[in-house]
């Protein structure tokens, strides 16, 4: 029988995840960030005991544009995201999941080369995701929510704002306090 949740709040991911200090967002030691710079979805999903030990009343996950940046297909991201769901419904029966898309890049600041990482192979990651969530929402108890910030961020062109990166992945506080708003939309989250 699982222990009753606490009133932490999990953000876990990548190095999107871990270069914020989310603590804005509920004070008191609520929010834990478990973001790990350079992270994939992969070892990610390594990580989700240690993410659920903690017994969150919710996690929120935003993971997958280093597995493009590395070449890694839009159909494998959504895979082991379904892994991670699962381990996590599995692990923490009661804890709320809100799965974030995938942000957009700004391509021509990118200061590496990365053919697999454009806002094409974005789209198509958040697509698979967003189906996902609508086929596995009711296998939830605590509920499973699909947070589109890619549609909040990105220009008309597909783009990430010139203002929200340094080097078209990595965001700035511009980008942050997008994302930080949509969460604080999320109905109960906070």
């Amino acid at each position: 029988m699982e222990s009753e949740a606490t009133d932490r709040i999990v953000l876990l991911g990548d190095s999107l995840t871990e270069y914020w200090d989310w603590d804005e967002l509920a004070h008191g030691g609520r929010v834990v960030n478990q973001g790990v710079s350079g992270d994939t979805s992969m070892g990610l999903w390594g990580r989700v005991g240690q993410a659920t030990t903690l017994r969150p009343r919710a996690i929120c996950l935003q993971v997958g544009i280093n597995d493009l940046a590395q070449g890694i297909d839009p159909a494998s991201v959504a895979e082991n995201h379904a892994r991670i769901w699962r381990d996590i419904g599995r692990l923490a029966p009661l804890c709320r999941l809100v799965v974030c898309s995938l942000m957009p890049i700004r391509v021509a600041c990118l200061g590496w080369p990365s053919p697999g990482l454009t806002n094409g192979r974005v789209r198509e990651t958040n697509s698979l995701l967003r189906e996902q969530v609508s086929a596995m929402a009711d296998g939830f108890a605590g509920g499973l929510d699909w947070l589109d910030l890619y549609a909040l961020a990105a220009e008309p062109d597909g783009e990430l704002p010139g203002h929200m990166t340094q080097d078209g992945v990595h965001l700035t506080p511009a980008a942050y306090g997008i994302w930080a708003g949509a969460l604080r939309s999320v109905p109960g989250l906070f």
